[in-house]
């Protein structure tokens, strides 16, 4: 199954390697991934902030490609 990632690059929760790590993971056992790092963005990015528009066209487009 198709997996998008999306990780703030300047989370200070947890950190962005851990995200592209997963995504490493889960290449190397065969899954499809997207992973993006959120410029600029913290750990709480996806509502509360200006990426709002751009995450929401992001995830839309990846489950029109993926579904």
């Amino acid at each position: 199954m198709p997996t998008l990632l999306l990780h703030g690059s300047e989370d200070s929760v947890v950190a962005p390697d851990q995200s592209a790590r997963l995504a490493d993971a889960l290449e190397a056992a065969g899954t499809q991934v997207e992973y993006d790092a959120v410029d600029a963005a913290d750990h709480v990015f996806l509502h509360s902030s200006y990426h709002y528009p751009a995450v929401r066209k992001r995830v839309f487009s990846f489950l029109r490609e993926s579904l």
